[in-house]
């Protein structure tokens, strides 16, 4: 029950990409509300290791949609053109962190539109003056972090709607990318081929990761050992 409690709070909580998808690096609060919003690739793996235990032991959908979300937002976002996986992607967009992921609600009525605007805000806790402070100064910035306190389920029921997500374009990853963390992810993708219907595209996934070499440069452009 506490597991559940707990994976059921990551998943609709602001420590999740609810556009993008994947997992923000940690939560700054007990309600999962406020991020770090790095995205590291052995979070992905792990939680992806926790999300695939909770299915295979409760058959709920809910916890193999979210690993099935992982491995999406992996395979799009944290894949080098080489085939290997960058370790990381950026808190930081347009000079400070979180730009990226944070809205205040004039955006969301201006791309949406009044009606649509007006279920967003609903289902994600939009505010007009904002729905967190900053974990610093205490001050709220006025704008917004995308997290549910409901299950899409119970919020389609009660608008009487269904929900469906946009996906927009992603920031551009760092140019980190070690043979640890691809082991990591090989590992969790080799135990999600246990997840029905996922085994052919996961084990091609696999020997894509198996087949990769990379090369890897510190800031001064000298080589760093590889084997």
């Amino acid at each position: 029950e506490m597991v559940e409690k707990t994976l059921s709070s990551m998943r609709k909580g602001g420590i999740w990409d609810h556009i993008g998808y994947g997992f923000h690096s940690y939560s700054t609060d007990k309600e999962w509300i406020l991020p770090h919003f790095e995205k590291m690739l052995y979070d992905q793996a792990i939680n992806a290791f926790a999300y695939l235990d909770a299915y295979q032991v409760t058959g709920k959908d809910t916890y193999k949609e979210t690993v099935r979300l992982i491995y999406d937002y992996v395979n799009k976002n944290m894949r080098s053109p080489q085939g290997a996986f960058y370790s990381a992607e950026d808190a930081d967009s347009e000079g400070e962190e979180g730009t990226f992921y944070v809205w205040d609600s004039t955006e969301i009525m201006d791309l949406l539109g009044e009606e649509d605007g007006s279920i967003i805000e609903k289902v994600f806790n939009i505010k007009k003056n904002g729905n967190f402070r900053d974990e610093a100064t205490g001050n709220s910035p006025g704008k917004n972090i995308l997290f549910r306190t409901n299950t899409y389920a119970e919020l389609a029921e009660e608008m009487e709607i269904e929900i469906t997500t946009h996906t927009p374009s992603y920031l551009s990853q760092p140019d980190l990318a070690w043979r640890e963390y691809s082991a990591l992810l090989e590992q969790e993708l080799i135990s999600g081929r246990t997840m029905p219907g996922n085994g052919k595209s996961l084990l091609a996934k696999v020997k894509e990761v198996k087949s990769s070499s990379i090369t890897l440069k510190s800031d001064d452009e000298n080589k760093l050992p590889t084997k």
